[in-house]
Formats: structure tokens, sequence, C-alpha cells
């Protein structure tokens, strides 16, 4: 670090001394590269490299336990998202035909398309979960 310093006062001396004090500073400034956050790097990343439908899975599957309640959620896991298509997986028979023929579903479906838009998703699917 000291030797960083060292450099930047050489370096703002000598602009000093070229453009004067002001004009150095803004010099320093336009040539100093910006701080960019490690969390910022990722989300680029995955933009670049993830499918949107994978990065949108990702999404529910954080906000998981707040969409559909303690309950569900310890008994469900988002899977996929493919064409508005959210595919759950459920871990016993019993609660996927509650889920599939219960009021639940409607709301699991309001619940996300309140929270990412409207047209987010237009349909779920509940799978039986692997043993």
């Amino acid at each position: 670090m000291a030797k960083l310093s060292k450099d930047f006062y050489k370096m703002y001396s000598l602009l000093s001394a070229w453009y004067g004090r002001e004009r150095a500073k803004n010099e320093i400034n336009a040539y100093t590269p910006k701080t960019v956050s490690a969390g910022d790097v990722a989300n680029d990343i995955l933009k670049k490299t993830v499918s949107p439908d994978l990065l949108k899975t990702i999404k529910i599957t954080e906000n998981w336990e707040a969409i559909v309640g303690a309950q569900i959620a310890k008994i469900s896991s988002p899977v996929s998202f493919r064409r508005k298509v959210l595919c759950i997986q459920v871990s016993h028979s019993v609660w996927l035909r509650e889920l599939t023929t219960g009021p639940a579903k409607a709301m699991i479906l309001n619940k996300i398309n309140e929270l990412y838009g409207k047209k987010h998703c237009k349909e779920i699917q509940f799978v039986p979960g692997g043993r």
C-alpha cells in the first residue's frame, strides 16, 4: 500500500507541475479505475453465461419460503423454469395431490407474478420428489 501512495504522489506532483493542481486531480480521477464489487462482477458473468430461465429459477428459489410459507417450503422446492412454466418438486404424494388440486397452486402463481412481474410465470407443474 505504501508503494501505491508513493506512486500516486509522484504522479500527482508531476501532473500538478504540468497542468496545475485542479486539472491534476481531474486527470488522476479520469485514469483511475473505478472500484467494482465482486457481487456485481459475478452478476455480470452469470447474465452472460447462464440462461435467463435458470436465473429466474435461482431468484424464485432464494425467496421460496417467502413465496409459499414455511410449511409448504419444507416439502417442496423449485426445480426448473422453462417457457414461463415453473416446475416444483414435492416430497410426498399426498402433498403433491393437495398442491395440484387445492387453492395453493393459484396462490403460488399469483405470489410469483406479484413479486416478479405480471407475465413472469403462466403455469405451475408439481412433480414427485426423488427419494
